[in-house]
């Protein structure tokens, strides 16, 4: 097997976050090659909301950002979140309430103004997404694009001072085996990451918080459903008024079918819908009978015939699960980023943007070490970025999990609550080994306690009384970000800081005092507040952010610049 390639950094995997990883590295002129086994994206929409601090990171990537806001949907189509038993306008009772995550920003021209960032969030899925960031990467001279190509496992090389990876890999078609030599190997790679099992790391954290049934389908009966359906609320004259509920997220409660639906694309009409599932029954869900019925299903739900064409339907289980290090102990020359290094539940829409976030943190690193002749100080450098994301990690990861149990608030007020029967499912599950299966399962514990949250889920849809209160019960939770999901989470964004001591010391995270709120701050370590300023060159005047800054002079590399806030910041 001979060496025919030769580069600065090996990148394994074509996702946001190796793809984001490669941009940043070509700012630095930092020559790399980026592989990834697949031919082709998956057309599957799956992660979706893009934070300010990720589009920020975008936005150094040749003006990215303008090109999402471009092509995303507009915010009128995807600013809330509704929950509801119908998707009719005729059932008095089909909204039981929605929350507008944008109500407290102004709107001008259909964008949001938001005075922390000059990057807005945005709502755009990971399969166009991912089409974007390769159509840039191709046009970036220092990066080189493997597709078909497997990473199989590496060699690590010292001599004579030089320290090197051998990379083994596979081309699928036509089939060869070569080499790649690299100064580092990033896994970008994924959940099933191939680099992070040659270097032996094991995840740790919750396995199994739900089993889920995730279904993609094309309707456009239902996006025209989305954009017709409306909700009566009171306005500040506590006068009724009815108004729009096209959602990013629909929480449905119905005897027919409970789950998640993501409105990803309201004119195609592209869907994707996440049923939960008890961990008991998911190995005997009949995956075919299921897909037959469930046209019937969204119809029920509709009340009216919905046209459908499923595209997928797959198992998932929902895990919050970290790496202790993402650095190869040995060698300090293999990291890993993005869902290799994590696993997190998607409430909240974190686990994409961590990796996003990930690949800055150790872009302007492999430039340093690059350029770096002393061994300890790579070292130092390659353990600072675990440090620092390990720890950003697990503070998105905690606050996912929440974000995960205040979802559940609500269909627990109808007694649907999937933590009891979680809880007896381990129960059965322990029971097992001690008692007959038989026994066990003549007990119908869980089928009992579904069935018992359904059948009193029916009975409050027959009592206008009962879900009048419900509702406003509802609408008090909506509002409370500790009993609902929310999507806003600037404080978890932008206002983290790692906290850098002595030389002897680990770096921690200084958290913020709300996940939910930035408040701007000048601490060493957070990132620097938003502020516009202006450069003049030649005869043109140029309006950069305050946090443009490190990109725009990246080349020149300045000693030390001085900026002055208000008090205000």
């Amino acid at each position: 097997m001979e060496l025919i390639k030769r580069t600065q950094v090996l990148i394994v995997g074509l996702g946001p976050a190796g793809m984001t990883l490669s941009h940043l590295l070509n700012i630095f002129k930092v020559d790399n090659i980026i592989v990834d086994q697949s031919t082709q994206f998956s057309q599957v929409p799956r992660a979706h909301y893009i934070s300010n601090r990720s589009m920020e990171i975008f936005r150094f990537c040749n003006n990215l950002d303008q090109e999402i806001y471009k092509y995303q949907q507009p915010l009128e189509f995807w600013r809330r979140i509704t929950y509801l038993t119908h998707m009719n306008n005729n059932n008095t009772f089909g909204i039981l309430g929605t929350k507008d995550e944008f109500g407290d920003y102004d709107v001008i021209n259909g964008n949001y103004i938001d005075l922390d960032s000059q990057s807005r969030v945005a709502n755009y899925d990971q399969s166009k997404l991912n089409g974007l960031l390769l159509s840039h990467l191709k046009n970036c001279m220092h990066t080189q694009i493997m597709l078909g190509t497997k990473w199989k496992g590496y060699e690590f090389i010292s001599r004579n001072g030089s320290e090197k990876i051998i990379s083994k890999l596979e081309r699928i078609d036509p089939f060869f085996e070569f080499n790649i030599e690299s100064d580092f190997v990033v896994g970008a790679d994924g959940t099933k990451s191939q680099v992070r099992k040659a270097i032996n790391k094991s995840f740790i954290g919750e396995k199994s918080l739900q089993k889920l049934l995730n279904i993609n389908f094309i309707s456009k009966d239902l996006a025209n459903v989305c954009l017709e359906l409306k909700c009566d609320v009171f306005d500040g004259y506590n006068e009724r008024k009815m108004v729009p509920t096209t959602s990013m997220l629909y929480f449905i409660l119905n005897p027919s079918l409970i789950g998640v639906m993501v409105l990803h694309n309201v004119k195609e009409g592209n869907f994707v819908i996440h049923v939960p599932l008890i961990d008991s029954k998911h190995n005997e869900l009949d995956l075919k009978l299921f897909k037959q019925n469930f046209p019937e299903l969204i119809s029920q739900v509709c009340k009216k015939d919905i046209n459908l064409n499923i595209k997928s339907i797959e198992m998932w289980n929902m895990s919050a699960q970290i790496l202790e290090s993402f650095i190869d102990d040995k060698t300090n020359r293999i990291v890993l980023i993005g869902d290799s290094a994590h696993r997190l539940p998607p409430s909240g829409g974190f686990g994409m943007n961590l990796g996003i976030q990930d690949s800055l943190n150790l872009a302007w690193r492999l430039a340093r070490a690059l350029k770096c002749t002393d061994k300890e100080y790579v070292k130092k450098m390659m353990n600072e970025y675990s440090m620092e994301r390990v720890q950003h990690a697990k503070y998105a990861c905690s606050n996912s999990v929440q974000n995960f149990y205040r979802s559940q608030f609500i269909p627990k007020t109808i007694g649907l609550n999937w933590e009891i029967l979680n809880k007896v499912n381990n129960f059965i599950y322990m029971a097992e080994k001690y008692i007959p299966v038989k026994i066990v399962k003549d007990l119908r514990a869980i089928d009992n306690i579904y069935k018992f949250g359904i059948f009193r889920l029916s009975k409050l849809l027959k009592s206008p009384h009962k879900i009048e209160r419900l509702r406003k019960h509802i609408q008090g939770c909506i509002h409370s970000r500790e009993h609902s999901l929310s999507i806003n989470f600037k404080g978890l964004d932008l206002a983290y800081a790692y906290n850098i001591g002595r030389e002897d010391t680990k770096v921690s995270l200084i958290p913020p005092k709300s996940p939910f709120v930035y408040s701007p701050n000048t601490l060493v370590g957070m990132r620097i507040p938003h502020e516009y300023v202006y450069l003049r060159n030649l005869n043109k005047i140029f309006r950069i952010s305050t946090t443009d800054i490190p990109i725009v002079f990246s080349n020149r590399e300045p000693k030390s610049i001085i900026l002055l806030f208000d008090k205000k910041r």
